[in-house]
This record gives C-alpha cells, structure tokens and sequence, in this order.
C-alpha cells in the first residue's frame, strides 16, 4: 500500500492477501472507508479498512467471480463491473457482462462486455462511464463509451477514436466543465502511449491529446487536488514505477509531467483518490 504525495501511509495496513487484477474504491462516509473487491485469486472478496480500525475486515461477497473488472463510486455505493472471461466456467456470458452495486447487491447487464475496461464516477451526475474494454463474445477489444446509474444503462457517448484495454482513464475540471481522459493500455497487438479528452458538455467526439511519454499497458489513473495523474504500468520488457500529471494550460500545449515515482514497479494493481479524513491526509491511495 502506498500513498501519493508520498507521505507516511503507516496508518493504512497491508493488505491480508496478494491482490492482482482487483479494484480499490473510496467510500467518503463518514467514516471515510478504502473497499478493494475482486482480484485474481480473490474473485468474491470484498474487504475493507476505516480509520481506527487494527487491520482490513470482511466487506461484502460479489455475485460473479471478478478480476480484471473495474468499479466506481456511485452515491454510497460502489458500482463493480465486468470481469476476465476466463473466471466464469461455463456460464461466463452473463458474468461478463454484469455489474453489481456493493453493498447492496442490486445488478443488472452490461450493454458491452467489459474486461479490463475502465470507469469514471461523474458526480455532478449521478453516474459511472464506463470505457473500452474486451469484448469475449466477439474476441475482440472494443473503444464503445456507456453510461450508467445505480439502475442500469443510462446512453452512449461517442466511442473512443482507438480500441484499448488495460487503460487509465480519469475526470478533471477545465473552466467549470467536466472532461473526461483515457490514455495508454493495449491494443491487441502493442501497448499504447496515446490521450484522448471528451469534453461532456458537448460530447461529440472524443479529441486527440498530449501522448504518454512512453507506450504503457496496465497503469491506472485517478484525479487529485483538480489534475489528473497516472502510474505504474508495463511498457512490453519493464514494469514501470513513475507517476505522471497531466498538464492543461491556456495558452500552452498540453503535455504529461513526471511528478515522482512509486516505491515499487505495478502492473494490474489500483489506485483511487480522495480526502480520508479519518487518517488526517488527502493522497493517493495505492494497493
């Protein structure tokens, strides 16, 4: 477990288990609450961790099997979706293609099939976007945009200009607008270093960006303090460790800043933002 900036993360634990393919989300509370769910070995847990608590404690037990999924805050609960084909045994159509609301239990079916796909929780609107991903049924990666409440499939946006998965995505304010941004992941054949911006209040097109400095697969992004920052990830021979910002001037081109480095190289790992108050810091929670 690490924190960014890198300040002490003592008062959070390790975690019981190794987790891979897993996600990490924030519940604001109070209290605030870290939940990770799912992973590849651990395809049903869900624990958790509080402030003041000694170590993480059960949470919830998922309805699917799921690694590789991604999840977001929705209200008070987090929406968990997708999962790899591979973890659904003879029924793994519809495992695939579901989410779950944790806790809760309430589910419903995806519009896609969604491995390795990513998610964005818009507040202002009381919904996830959910990006990308592999699509089983057809074999094939997938760049289709859809959004969702806590009921089900809300619409579609614009699919991305490239199909990727294992991709970083991640929301920012620009003059009062919500934007969205996808970047890196992997295109069935190389990992890629391309951006891409939708601005939400037109969405008509997703926009080309400032690329990644290198071409990287399996890092993950999350917003903090107003940017957009992203880590980690696999270049096809190295396991990265750096942490990068992306920087939106006016007046200037936009461009990726490398802003520190991760106390260990991740690769399928998780990341989520938010102010924990319970633990008397506002970073970036890795694990």
């Amino acid at each position: 477990m690490e924190t960014y900036p890198p300040s002490s993360s003592r008062s959070i634990p390790p975690l019981p288990e190794k987790r891979s393919s897993h996600s990490l989300t924030l519940l604001p509370g109070p209290p605030s609450t870290l939940v990770v769910c799912g992973g590849y070995t651990t395809r049903r847990s869900c624990i958790s961790f509080t402030g003041g608590q000694e170590g993480w404690q059960e949470y919830a037990r998922l309805k699917e099997q799921r690694y590789t999924h991604t999840a977001a805050r929705l209200g008070e609960a987090i929406l968990v979706m997708g999962t790899s084909s591979s973890s659904c045994s003879s029924s793994f159509s519809s495992c695939r293609r579901t989410a779950e609301l944790v806790p809760g239990g309430g589910e419903f079916e995806l519009q896609h099939d969604s491995s390795a796909a990513c998610a964005i929780s818009v507040e202002d609107a009381g919904e996830v976007v959910l990006i990308g991903g592999y699509h089983t049924r057809e074999a094939s990666i997938h760049g289709h945009v859809s959004r969702y409440s806590s009921t089900g499939f809300l619409g579609s946006l614009p699919d991305l200009r490239q199909k990727r998965r294992y991709h970083a995505c991640g929301a920012f304010k620009t003059h009062g607008l919500t934007v969205l941004l996808v970047t890196g992941g992997w295109d069935g054949s190389s990992a890629l270093s391309t951006t891409e911006l939708l601005h939400l209040s037109t969405a008509t097109a997703w926009t080309v960006a400032a690329p990644l400095p290198q071409a990287v697969s399996g890092l993950r992004g999350a917003s903090l303090a107003g940017g957009l920052y992203v880590a980690g990830g696999f270049d096809g021979s190295t396991y990265r460790d750096e942490v990068f910002r992306y920087v939106q001037e006016d007046g200037e081109d936009d461009r990726w800043e490398e802003v520190g480095r991760m106390a260990n190289s991740r690769y399928a790992f998780a990341m989520v933002e938010g102010n924990i108050a319970a633990l008397r810091s506002e970073e970036r929670r890795v694990g």
